[in-house]
């Protein structure tokens, strides 16, 4: 996926995060012009990579915005998704069914409000990410104490081609030594049939792809000896044109700020099993779950939204029962 890289300088990450919407920093003259400049160079960015992209820091994305505020595109995503899932759920279904399929169906509406069609949608979800403004107040602070190894700002913010990625399409792998020694779906929370029935061709097929790639990710990573790497995997189905059955959607550090999915950093077998460089674990979720996992999300008419309308499939389902 084609990606452009906007370095940040010191002056422009402590600008952007003094004008976070929850920052605690009185902001300073000049921030905004120097913010208006940053997002200039974003704008363009997005030019290069076709209009449509995925904006994140180098360090994480501003999923929280998403996944955590009242997002007016999720909703509308949201609406959209249940009305899809509303045609094929037909028939006799158990409660654990229908929630499952609400579950997929709020990540999928999450994952499309990803999406910036311009700037200010980009900025936005900068200025409002907890995540972002917690990575901008640390390498700050870091870079004026001078704890910073590199001669440049230690972020940036990274500009990727948009591209719609399906839950049951990303897997999280773990490395070390240069090893893929674990692999776990990443949407941990939904049961996939399907994945669970392909799980030894989608082994295989990102582990081959790892080995070749493996190389060229140490040579970027400057030899990091581990880190986490996150995989998009398309079917025979789902490919299109020339596109890769596997690619790299992007890596980040192994270490317990990086979700493990169905691996647990408070687990010292499964601390084990993601670095352990002489096997392979790989994991997914082989039964539908006993809870709703919507139930999480901290967003109450999400949750509410949700609730209604399994509760509407069970009474449907009741309906064609008798």
């Amino acid at each position: 996926m084609q990606s452009e890289i906007v370095a940040l300088s010191y002056e422009e990450a402590a600008a952007l995060a003094r004008c976070h919407e929850n920052s605690e920093d009185e902001g300073m003259p000049g921030d905004s012009a120097i913010v208006n400049s940053l997002m200039g160079r974003v704008h363009v960015a997005m030019t290069r990579v076709g209009g449509s992209a995925f904006v994140k820091l180098s360090t994480r994305s501003p999923k929280d915005a998403i996944y955590e505020e009242s997002c007016p595109e999720v909703a509308t995503n949201l609406e959209m998704e249940l009305a899809k899932s509303q045609e094929f759920f037909t028939g006799p279904r158990s409660r654990q069914e229908a929630a499952n399929t609400a579950t997929i169906a709020w990540f999928c509406a999450c994952a499309a409000a990803f999406k910036c069609t311009d700037v200010q949608r980009a900025e936005r979800l900068l200025k409002t990410s907890t995540r972002v403004l917690f990575d901008l107040n640390a390498a700050t602070c870091a870079w004026e104490d001078g704890a910073c190894a590199s001669r440049s700002f230690p972020l940036s913010v990274i500009v990727r081609a948009w591209q719609l990625m399906e839950p049951h399409q990303e897997f999280r792998g773990f490395v070390k030594g240069g090893k893929l020694c674990a692999l776990s779906q990443y949407y941990h929370h939904c049961f996939f049939p399907e994945m669970v029935h392909q799980r030894e061709g989608i082994a295989r097929d990102i582990q081959s792809f790892f080995a070749e790639a493996e190389p060229l990710l140490r040579d970027s990573l400057e030899g990091a000896d581990g880190y986490v790497v996150d995989f998009l995997y398309l079917d025979e189905k789902e490919l299109k044109g020339k596109q890769s059955k596997v690619q790299i959607i992007e890596l980040n550090p192994l270490c317990s700020t990086t979700s493990g999915c169905l691996f647990k950093w408070d687990n010292a077998a499964d601390i084990h099993d993601m670095q352990d460089k002489s096997a392979f674990t790989f994991r997914v979720l082989e039964a539908l779950p006993e809870q709703a996992s919507f139930m999480q999300c901290p967003v109450r008419q999400t949750r509410e939204c949700l609730e209604q309308w399994v509760s509407s499939r069970l009474s449907a389902t009741l309906r064609v029962c008798s």
